[in-house]
């Protein structure tokens, strides 16, 4: 599998996971899927280090913030944050624990993810 193809979705809203997932497999991404706190994450991560993961999930509870926390300590690649229209507390958190310029707004466009996607991977 080729690293800079490699992204792994976590988000609870399946629509959303079917969606993104299929659009990227289009655009030759190789993609893996898991629920929010789930085990599976974990075990993902151990079989294959994704080259960037997109975290779509509200941070609103300290489990959001500690998951967080986890996956940027377990991984040496990008994390993107998907939050939603003014959800200003999920920004304010999400730049707490480091996550500066890899926060994007809902709704967007596929177009603005794919170019946020190529900027990270291109500087990694």
């Amino acid at each position: 599998m080729d690293i800079a193809k490699n992204i792994l979705v976590v988000s609870n809203d399946r629509h959303f996971v079917d969606t993104v997932g299929g659009t990227l497999a289009r655009h030759h991404y190789q993609v893996r899927s898991t629920k929010a706190q789930d085990e599976e994450l974990v075990k993902i991560i151990n079989e294959t280090v994704p080259s960037l993961t997109i975290l779509d999930t509200p941070l609103v509870s300290m489990e959001g913030i500690r998951q967080l926390m986890g996956l940027r300590e377990a991984l040496d690649t990008p994390i993107m944050m998907l939050s939603t229209q003014g959800a200003k507390a999920d920004t304010v958190r999400t730049l707490s624990v480091g996550m500066y310029s890899h926060t994007l707004i809902k709704p967007l466009t596929f177009e603005q993810l794919l170019s946020q996607i190529n900027t990270l991977l291109n500087k990694n």
